[in-house]
């Protein structure tokens, strides 16, 4: 947000410098080598997508069409569930051909990583896998993978009847001018009690708590997939399970972005819009509904939120029996930034810690960013009453509106009395005035 001018205490020698925060990268790409992929100026672009293992034949010609949306938007991480291999499933790993179809069609290299679980088949020798996949723009550093709890969950492939093993699966990938990204991808059960689901649920949440709880630092995490949670159908009997994500510091991306408010995206499973994810494809049934997502954590702000592929809404082609989501997010840092925390006594045990902006501002190197809680997370009357002054050759930036335990920037901005440039640079991000 640009503050007015006219709201700040100048003195005869002062200036005001008051630009958008924008991410380094954008500044930092002539730097990189020209076949270095690099995240966009709008963001870590993510798009989720089931692929329908059950499909076999005409398989190919959804991926060239899945192919073709993943070149042409940029997308950084594609996130598959449903991903298959075998003799019986006519492939070696549906992840890599869809891998080969984007170097093949628009001469760019993903990286993939694939976490397939055998399924045996009644009197068949041959091994059916299935599970979850990622594909990523940025070399990969590293990956991990849990199965979660098994469930009596049968489903149809042809003639056979399969029980279906779930599992969650991430890979941490360096991102040109962002650093470190952790990236989750998992499907939960489908034909499953709530209690199981709520189980494997837990479970995958657990995997998240121990991976990122094992690595120093906060890196920009990106939990997606297929979880079979609807928070609105049946008297919203499943909406805890949803809650149980955002309790963890998470932000459900596409409702972030969405131009229609949480309570009217996909509400009405016989009216389908275009936020359902289910119910909305010439692959798959009537009953509607909004279950697959792309939840953050760690990232400043949701540019873009899409539903895409979904043929009885908008005439996109069906490529699955649900559409894909795809969100672009900026993630909170830089490869480039420090960082330090604003707010009570103590900063909610982050370090290093200040009780004022002044003394921030006062004591932090040049290309800080200033975490400092919104207003009410913080006892009255806040930071209201400081007059703020940067009179030193450094840039700062204030970036406001965080939650308590600086999870996520949250609604509401951080408001302070006056700000006064008299040399060196601020950049505001969810800061606002006092009133006069």
């Amino acid at each position: 947000m640009k503050l007015p001018l006219n709201s700040y205490n100048l003195s005869k020698f002062s200036y005001i410098i008051v630009i958008i925060l924008l991410p380094v990268s954008l500044f930092l790409y002539c730097a990189v080598a020209p076949n270095s992929a690099v995240a966009a100026a709008d963001g870590i672009k993510v798009m989720s997508i089931n692929l329908l293992f059950s499909e076999i034949f005409d398989r190919n010609n959804r991926l060239k069409i899945i192919a073709d949306y993943v070149a042409e938007n940029d997308i950084d991480f594609v996130l598959l569930q449903e991903v298959v291999s075998g003799d019986i499933a006519l492939t070696d790993d549906s992840a890599e051909d869809l891998k080969d179809l984007i170097f093949e069609r628009h001469n760019l290299e993903y990286f993939v990583r694939t976490e397939t679980i055998p399924i045996p088949i009644p009197f068949i020798s041959d091994i059916l896998k299935i599970g979850n996949g990622i594909l990523s723009r940025h070399e990969i550093e590293s990956n991990n993978a849990r199965e979660l709890p098994k469930t009596p969950e049968f489903e149809f492939f042809g003639i056979f009847e399969l029980e279906l093993k779930r599992n969650v699966m991430m890979i941490r990938a360096n991102v040109n001018g962002f650093g470190a990204i952790h990236v989750y991808n998992t499907h939960l059960c489908a034909g499953c009690e709530i209690n199981e689901r709520e189980e494997q649920l837990d479970a995958l949440l657990q995997f998240v708590q121990e991976i990122e709880g094992n690595i120093s630092g906060e890196n920009p995490v990106i939990l997606g997939g297929d979880f079979n949670i609807d928070r609105i159908k049946n008297g919203a009997e499943e909406n805890f399970l949803y809650e149980k994500v955002l309790s963890e510091g998470f932000l459900d991306a596409y409702a972030a972005a969405a131009i229609d408010p949480l309570g009217e995206l996909c509400e009405n499973e016989e009216n389908p819009d275009r936020h359902c994810t289910i119910g909305v494809t010439d692959l798959g049934d009537s009953n509607a509904g909004r279950i697959d997502y792309i939840f953050t954590k760690y990232f400043r702000k949701v540019t873009d939120s899409r539903v895409i592929f979904n043929s009885a809404i908008t005439g996109d082609p069906a490529v699955s029996d649900h559409s894909a989501v795809s969100v672009s997010s900026l993630p909170t840092f830089t490869t480039l930034d420090k960082i330090a925390y604003v707010g009570p006594p103590g900063c909610f045990s982050k370090s290093p810690c200040y009780t004022t902006v002044q003394q921030a501002i006062t004591d932090v190197s040049t290309d800080t960013v200033l975490l400092i809680c919104k207003d009410s997370a913080i006892n009255p009357p806040g930071f209201s009453n400081e007059d703020v002054v940067l009179n030193t050759e450094k840039r700062v930036t204030l970036f406001g509106g965080w939650d308590t335990g600086y999870l996520r920037p949250d609604s509401g901005a951080t408001t302070i009395k006056s700000l006064t440039v008299q040399r060196g640079t601020i950049i505001t991000d969810t800061i606002a005035l006092k009133e006069p």
